[in-house]
């Protein structure tokens, strides 16, 4: 039986050669409008550094998916991915190179990749389907179990001193508190002596009473309501209309 040779249109992934848990499946490896364009994914998903032909890289995301389009038309039209220990390679359609002298047809990239089966007996494989449309959230799952506390970190460093705060409302007055015992009785005060200057100026709107040497003034009256001045010595009356009157200064003495 003649062995049927069956033309790819799309991409077939060669063996991978991976090594530990988990794999990289490769969804498109085409050459598209001059780029490469290579799309798939991480499994287990999650995010990791995806290396071409140890000349690209990119990173998965957190669900492992990964892609690349790059300005680069490998020679043997086959790419080898790399992530951690893992390792795939994939064939790459619409990769093939006009002969030399000759015009290579244009070949439109097709919306939709298309995938068929090389080497097998069970006939060629149909095409691709478009996605369908993604399906609606399911519902939320059970809570898990509460994991065991962890231990306390190490204490941080004190932070700055704050503002001073507004100051606070007026508290109400507490009760009066009980009388204190009574003090010692305190010694009797020297008696002070004191004395009465008095001088009557008839005229000249200002009037002085003043202590001897051994006295000083303590306080003193103006006669018709005016106000005193007065220094260590001397008691002042002073006519406060324009025209001058009889005035009496009162200077009380006390002996030094």
């Amino acid at each position: 039986m003649a062995r049927r040779s069956v033309l790819v249109l799309g991409f077939c992934v060669l063996a991978s050669a991976a090594q530990g848990a988990g794999d990289i499946a490769v969804d498109m490896a085409m050459i598209s409008n001059g780029d490469l364009r290579v799309f798939g994914t991480l499994a287990p998903p999650r995010a990791a550094r995806i290396v071409l032909d140890d000349k690209f890289d990119t990173r998965a995301d957190q669900d492992g998916r990964f892609a690349f389009r790059i300005p680069y038309h490998p020679e043997t039209c086959v790419v080898t991915l790399k992530s951690d220990s893992l390792s795939r390679q994939a064939v790459v359609g619409y990769c093939a190179r006009p002969a030399a002298g000759k015009q290579a047809a244009a070949v439109p990239s097709p919306p939709i990749p298309v995938m068929l089966a090389a080497n097998t007996s069970k006939g060629e494989v149909g095409p691709r389907g478009p996605q369908g449309a993604a399906g609606q959230q399911g519902p939320e799952g059970p809570q898990g179990e509460r994991g065991a506390k962890g231990e306390p970190g190490p204490a941080g460093p004190v932070g700055p001193p704050g503002p001073i705060g507004q100051a606070g409302p007026k508290g109400q007055a507490g009760e009066r508190g009980p009388a204190g015992p009574a003090g010692p009785e305190g010694k009797p005060g020297a008696a002070i002596a004191l004395r009465v200057q008095v001088e009557d100026c008839t005229a000249g709107g200002r009037c002085v009473a003043t202590c001897t040497t051994e006295e000083f003034a303590v306080n003193g009256t103006c006669s018709g309501g005016e106000r005193p001045a007065m220094d260590e010595s001397s008691i002042y009356c002073f006519a406060m209309g324009a025209t001058p009157i009889a005035m009496k200064a009162r200077a009380i003495c006390a002996r030094r």
